[in-house]
């Protein structure tokens, strides 16, 4: 495992279960609201690219708490997360279990992860909430993605905006476009605990792109953009998605 993976999986393996609890409720508590809420499982943002994912095979790379994956096996869909962190796994099959669906969960750093049996097996690969910074090298990632679809198969990709750089303090960044540092940062829920505990939290391990990065990167792995759309949203979150 890469240092910069490593200083990712002890970032995130403190303290998120007792995250997403304070955030979303206990997973029972978060189930019962998914499940009395089924005609609103999906994000608008994403509801055009789901209509019917019935038997679809989808892995969702970095899926987190499974707040994302659970609905969708909801719809009938087979979905796999791969993430770094046991306590997302926690959550999030727990969350599953409440549901009464089946979720696949595997622990691995998504670059190193091996599975000969998922070469070109997933129908979709859903990336969302902000993932590309865990990366120091887009080829890498993108290439992997690849490797999991099937021929004709489709990446969702909901990032940040790459002008969040500029735009944003957070980032580190001082405004460069250009700055391609991997640098410590904050784990995305740190700010959610008391200023007394902020400071036993690991950090993150980030780099953030330029948006020819990733399209470039896209493109030399086999993939073509069939819709790129960049959607405002209030504060830092502007969001970038791709459908490829």
């Amino acid at each position: 495992m890469s240092e910069q993976s490593q200083r990712n999986k002890e970032a995130w393996n403190y303290r998120a279960y007792e995250f997403w609890c304070k955030k979303h409720g206990k997973p029972q508590e978060y189930a019962a609201r998914l499940l009395e809420n089924r005609p609103n499982l999906i994000n608008s943002r994403y509801v055009d690219y789901f209509k019917d994912v019935k038997d679809k095979r989808i892995l969702n790379a970095l899926g987190s708490n499974g707040r994302k994956a659970v609905p969708l096996c909801l719809l009938g869909a087979e979905v796999t997360i791969i993430d770094i962190s046991e306590e997302n796994k926690q959550y999030a099959l727990e969350l599953a279990h409440h549901a009464n669906v089946e979720l696949c969960y595997e622990i691995a750093d998504f670059i190193e992860y091996q599975n000969d049996n998922l070469d070109e097996y997933y129908d979709i690969v859903f990336c969302e909430g902000g993932i590309l910074h865990y990366f120091s090298d887009l080829d890498v990632f993108f290439k992997k993605v690849s490797r999991y679809l099937r021929t004709g198969g489709t990446l969702i990709l909901n990032d940040f905006h790459p002008f969040r750089k500029i735009a944003s303090t957070s980032t580190g960044t001082g405004g460069n476009y250009f700055d391609d540092e991997v640098r410590a940062y904050p784990v995305a829920y740190e700010n959610q605990f008391d200023e007394m505990e902020q400071k036993d939290f690991p950090k993150c391990s980030l780099r953030f792109y330029q948006l020819g990065e990733i399209v470039t990167a896209v493109g030399q792995n086999r993939m073509h953009i069939t819709e790129l759309r960049e959607l405002p949203k209030t504060g830092e979150e502007t969001v970038l998605v791709s459908l490829l």
